[in-house]
């Protein structure tokens, strides 16, 4: 159960990151992924079943890169066929995709769906302090590819 003594979005102003508010706003988000993430891994079984003799980082990875091919087929192919993208059809691999990642995440780090998804707001929100905004996106990826011939 996540709570404000096991949650990251909780503590007031994590790093000047969050207002109160918005922290218990993802503290009740963070919940739910890891209420989802505890489900996922009853349908997982231990790590080394049914993975061929994989390592079970290699399979989960193998996973979420085939789901996610499942996904860009389904919608290559309803642009081809000037068809609407069935959203049903999205919606489920979305799903295989999160249970990979939700197995994967406990598997390799030990942690939780909130965890990541706590890191990644945070990264956002250092790179788009004010909400997205295209100029300062191709500044940093400029910056970026500058500090790697450097």
């Amino acid at each position: 159960m996540v709570t404000s003594d096991n949650c990251p979005f909780v503590a007031d102003g994590v790093d000047g990151v969050f207002d109160a508010e918005t922290a218990k706003t993802l503290m009740q988000a963070a919940a739910h992924f890891d209420a989802y993430q505890e489900e996922a891994l009853r349908s997982a079984g231990d790590e080394a079943s049914g993975t061929g003799g994989l390592p079970p980082v290699v399979y989960l990875s193998m996973g979420i890169c085939g789901e996610a091919g499942e996904l860009i087929d389904h919608i290559k192919k309803r642009i081809r066929d000037n068809q609407p993208i069935d959203v049903d059809d999205v919606v489920e691999e979305l799903g295989d995709l999160l249970w990979y990642i939700a197995v994967l995440t406990r598997r390799l780090t030990g942690g939780s769906l909130s965890d990541v998804a706590y890191g990644n707001i945070v990264k956002l929100r250092e790179r788009y302090p004010d909400g997205f905004s295209a100029e300062r996106s191709i500044n940093r990826l400029k910056r970026e590819q500058h500090k790697a011939y450097k």
